[in-house]
This record gives C-alpha cells, sequence and structure tokens, in this order.
C-alpha cells in the first residue's frame, strides 16, 4: 500500500497507540481512551464501516486466520474528522465470548507519527538524563515476568549500572551467603526481596547501604508499577541516599509516605487524597477537577455474589481508574466502593469527559462474564476551580451534591456542577430527557395547557410548539405528513423550514420504530449504518440525536443538536401521549 497521501496530510489529531476489543456486531466492546478519542462519534458504529472499504476485504480475511495466530495488517481507520489514518494493526482473539460472539481485540499504532513520536522521545531521554545526573539518587527496576533485578544511575547523561540484570533470587541468595551482614541488614533486605516477588505495588521500604557495598549510606526505595499498555510487569522507583552519620531529616509530605497508600486497593487513602486536592488547588490556580464517584447498587452485588466478589470490584475499579488517570492525577478511595480523582493536569472538560467515559466502560467490560444482564455501573459528581471555588471543602461539597444528583437522575452517568441547576451537564453531555423540571405533576400540567390552547386554536400550533422547545430546552419540534412527507407544522421562530422525508426516509421509520411507533436515540451515528437515510436527514439539519412518535396520519419528531439526553421510560410516555393527543385534534 503507497501511503503518501497520508504522510503529506496535516492532521489535527492521531492515534500514536490504541486497543479496542470488539463485540458482535463488529461493534467497539471496550477501549482505552486513545481510541474512544480518535473514533469520537463513531464510537457506536461497526468497525466494517470505519476501516476503509478498500481495505474491509483484507480484513475480513485476516480475521478468518485468527486461530492460527494473530494477524498483522495496515488498515485505514477513521477518525472523528472524518479523514482516515493508516494504522499498523494487530488482532487476536481475547479468549472471551460475550452473547455468542468470539469476542477479539485491535491494537492499533499510527504509522506516520511514530517516527515522529520516536524522534521525539528520544530527545526527552537525552533531556531527563541528563537532569537526573544532578541527583544523587540511584533507580531500580525489577521485571516481573524475567524475575531480573536492577539497581543504577546517571553520571553525566550516561546510564551506569551498579547492578546490572541480575536474577532477584540470585542476588538474594548471594547476600544471605554474606557474613559481614548482621541479622537486621538481612532482615531488611529479605523484605525487600519478598514485597519484589510478590509484586508489591506502592513499595517504601529502607535497607543498609552495606547491602549494596555502600557502608556509609541507608538507602530508602519508593516504588510501584510502571504500567504499560495491556499490563503490570514493571516494578520501578527511586533509591534515596543518605549518609549515616547525618541521619535523615524527614520534610515528606504524608501522602508520600507509605502509610498514604489505601492496603486494598493500592490508590490513596482519604487523608492522602485530601492533602493532595489542598496542595494542588494552593499550587495550580487555573484548574483543579474534584471528581467523586461509586458503584450503581453497590449493595446488591454485594448481596449478591458474596463481599468476596465485592472486593474484587472494588479492587477492579480502583485500578481502572489508576491506569487511565495515570500521570494526569491521583486516584483515592474515601472507603467502601467512594472514590475520588483529583487532576490540575487534564486540559479540557472534554479531555476529563473522555477519562470518566473510558473507566466507565472498561469497569463494565471487566466484569460483563461475572454479571452478564446485571451491568456494573458506575454515577460521578464533578466539580472544578476556580469555576465552583477555590477551597477543597466547597469543591468536594458540590462534587458530592452532582453525584447525589446522578443517582437520583437513574444513574449510570456523570453530572457536573453548574449552580444553575437547569443547566447542570450531565453524563456523556446528557441532559435530563424531556424535562428540566424533577416535579412531573408540574410538567403534566404544563402539557396539558399547550394541548388545550392547541384545542381551542389549532392556528396557534406552531407558537406552542416554539413555546415547547424555548421550555424544554431542545432544539425544533416538527409535525410531518406521513402520506406525501411534507412538514406540516414547525416551531414558529424557526428560520428555515425542514426539507421533506423522502419516501427512503420514511420507510425507515416504519421499521425504526417500537410496536407503538416510538423512538429515540441521544446519538446520530448509532443509526448511521442501518438507517443511511435517515441518518443524512438529521445529519442535514445539523441533529445530533431526536425522537419522534409516528402516528397514523402525522410524524411528530423533537430535536437536539449538541444537547445530548437520557430518556426516562416516564419522558417518552409522556411524549407519546403528549402527539397522540395532538394527533386527534388534528383529525
Amino acid at each position: 500500500m503507497n501511503i503518501t497521501e497520508y504522510v503529506k496530510k496535516d492532521f489535527d489529531a492521531s492515534l500514536y497507540y490504541g486497543w479496542m476489543s470488539i463485540k458482535g456486531g463488529y461493534t467497539i466492546a471496550n477501549a482505552n481512551e486513545a481510541v474512544y478519542r480518535y473514533v469520537g462519534n463513531n464510537s457506536a458504529r461497526s468497525i466494517m464501516h470505519i476501516i476503509h472499504p478498500d481495505d474491509v476485504e483484507e480484513f475480513k480475511a485476516a480475521l478468518e486466520k485468527l486461530d492460527d495466530e494473530p494477524q498483522h495488517m495496515f488498515l485505514r481507520i477513521l477518525c472523528f474528522d472524518k479523514e482516515y489514518r493508516v494504522m499498523y494493526t494487530v488482532v487476536s482473539y481475547n479468549g472471551r465470548i460475550v452473547d455468542g460472539f468470539r469476542s477479539f481485540d485491535m491494537e492499533l499504532c499510527e504509522v506516520m507519527r511514530s517516527f515522529e513520536r520516536l524522534d521525539h522521545n528520544a530527545g526527552l531521554v537525552k533531556k531527563y538524563r541528563s537532569i537526573m545526573s544532578y541527583s544523587e539518587n540511584y533507580y531500580f527496576d525489577y521485571d516481573c515476568l524475567t524475575g531480573e533485578f536492577t539497581l543504577f544511575n546517571y553520571v553525566n547523561g550516561m546510564y551506569n549500572n551498579i547492578i546490572k540484570k541480575k536474577p532477584l533470587e540470585e542476588l538474594e541468595k548471594e547476600t544471605v551467603a554474606r557474613t559481614d551482614l548482621d541479622e537486621m541488614k538481612l532482615a531488611q533486605f529479605k523484605l525487600f526481596c519478598e514485597s519484589l516477588k510478590k509484586n508489591i505495588n506502592n513499595i517504601d521500604l529502607e535497607l543498609d547501604g552495606a547491602v549494596f557495598d555502600m557502608d556509609d549510606r541507608n538507602l530508602r526505595f519508593y516504588g510501584g508499577f510502571v504500567i504499560d499498555n495491556k499490563r503490570q510487569s514493571l516494578i520501578s522507583g527511586v533509591v534515596s541516599a543518605y549518609d549515616k552519620k547525618d541521619g535523615r531529616q524527614s520534610t515528606e509530605k504524608y501522602y508520600m509516605s507509605s502509610a498514604a497508600i489505601d492496603k486494598a486497593t493500592g490508590v490513596y487513602n482519604k487523608r492522602a487524597i485530601e492533602e493532595i486536592a489542598k496542595l494542588s488547588l494552593l499550587e495550580n490556580k487555573d484548574r483543579v477537577y474534584i471528581a467523586i464517584f461509586d458503584i450503581d447498587d453497590f449493595k446488591l452485588f454485594n448481596d449478591t455474589y458474596g463481599h468476596m466478589m465485592g472486593d474484587k470490584i472494588i479492587e477492579g475499579l480502583a485500578k481502572i481508574s489508576k491506569d487511565v488517570v495515570a500521570n494526569r492525577g491521583y486516584v483515592g478511595r474515601f472507603g467502601g466502593d467512594e472514590f475520588v480523582i483529583v487532576t490540575d493536569k487534564v486540559k479540557t472538560e472534554e479531555e476529563f469527559i473522555y477519562v470518566l467515559k473510558t473507566i466507565r466502560k472498561n469497569l463494565d467490560w471487566r466484569f460483563r462474564e461475572q454479571f452478564g444482564e446485571a451491568k456494573l455501573t458506575v454515577s460521578i459528581g464533578i466539580a472544578m476551580s476556580p469555576k465552583d471555588g477555590t477551597m477543597y471543602e466547597e469543591l468536594f461539597e458540590k462534587a458530592d451534591k452532582s453525584l447525589y444528583l446522578a443517582k437520583e437522575k437513574g444513574k449510570n452517568r456523570f453530572i457536573i456542577y453548574d449552580e444553575r441547576s437547569e443547566r447542570i451537564h450531565t453524563g456523556d453531555s446528557h441532559k435530563s430527557g424531556f424535562r428540566l423540571s424533577d416535579d412531573q405533576y408540574q410538567i403534566a400540567n404544563t402539557l396539558l395547557d399547550m394541548l388545550l390552547v392547541i384545542k381551542k386554536d389549532q392556528s396557534k400550533i406552531e407558537s406552542v410548539l416554539a413555546n415547547m422547545v424555548k421550555d424544554y430546552d431542545v432544539d425544533y419540534a416538527f409535525i410531518y405528513d406521513m402520506r406525501e412527507g411534507f412538514p406540516i407544522y414547525v416551531n414558529e421562530d424557526l428560520v428555515v423550514r425542514p426539507p421533506r422525508l423522502t419516501s427512503e426516509i420514511l420507510s425507515e421509520v416504519e421499521s425504526l420504530g417500537d410496536k407503538n411507533g416510538f423512538f429515540t436515540t441521544n446519538r446520530l451515528a448509532n443509526i448511521q449504518d442501518n438507517y443511511p437515510n435517515m441518518y443524512k436527514f438529521f445529519d442535514g439539519i445539523g441533529s445530533n440525536g431526536f425522537v419522534f412518535q409516528k402516528m397514523k396520519k402525522r410524524l411528530f419528531i423533537i430535536g437536539f443538536n449538541q444537547k445530548l439526553r437520557k430518556w426516562s421510560n416516564y419522558d417518552k410516555g409522556l411524549l407519546s401521549v403528549f402527539s397522540r393527543a395532538i394527533d386527534d385534534i388534528l383529525g
């Protein structure tokens, strides 16, 4: 494949590395944040429509060979900006069967940008090696797969081995056999080796330097897992050395101590994450996010599947959150299933939304086989400084209120705090369906008043539709003639009337609605592949989601452009009754 045309393009978005798991219908079941960001609204589509049409047959042929070995190929993958990038792709079975479909993984790496990234990273390595040369610290690695231990430092920007990749078992035997070390020094070293072999995260241990032939020094080892893209295979850290005669004057913060780690999950405990949040707010005046989240109906899962499974869920959520947040922030556990994220390194609200979306998707995917239809979900409340305050206590209170609201509005969502409650921003940018008020009695009576106005004077129907658009924060309301496809009523403040519905669109309407003629989607991409004519129609009028109710003679549509919604059964029933009543009034 000649990829010169793709090399020449100046893309704004790239995918240096990503992975995704594929389920039935060839849709994305789970992915890392980089993939979700790259594909954007295409994440709901079949990958057969995301892969360039000219590459699909080659991809299908590769799937036929997966039983033999993982398949390697170059594929052009569609980005959210509607441009294709050339990806080096590795496809392999992941051992899971979901709803009868043999799931497989795809690892993606953008070819054109890889060389640029390698060159850039080489420069960074050189820079940080020079910086580390000025430090008196040492560094260590332990490879969990090979069992090899390395102790090193940097001198004049060059890597310098103190202990060069030696099997830990061998090092331990040699050290224990030494006659110049007393029992205390050997006990410290054995504890250190045991911690590494058991792959314990968040190591914080002090050893006598004599163990490593540094008789005049004490060594303190700080370390933990270094996360790669697919697994935790390396424990790495810093070794702080100080002269025995000087002693050690500790100025470390609590969160830097071993006591700051929640032993059950490996994330920070309540005291530590609160300290981190307060320090972040002091040091960063531009933007700090605080997110509080917990598992929906956790007690039910705990009671149904047992406390051991409950512990696994909590451990799983902690690990997923820590992996996804990575070096952009901190994850802490308040207790039970309640966790907190603090970050001052996320640049935009959109980026933070992708972080949260990835955590939610990864949690569901990890436990789907155990729970089947009982989907594991989380609710999240978010506050941001300085918009919502500059003190930890006030930000925590507002994030907590948002979490409570997320639970009230149906769970399985996040809510970003806004003091103007009618404009609270909810999970995946979803607002709460058809209503801004939670008073169902008030909503029903308001719509009843609208119906009475129409019944009294049908000429005011477009005025009523305009009020509905305004009062319920949607973007348009249309009533179409189902026989001819013409819009017969629209909200009166609409500048340009919508186009006619073609026979192809009307045919898709017939097949898309449920048995009562009702349909809703909050993401237009969901219908792109199977209902292309409807997709083109709504995309053409700038709609991101819509709801319709089909009657015998008419079609009632309301839509929203950038205000994604979650529609409760109450919302759906209300809209269905309202539209049917209008149809009855019009005769």
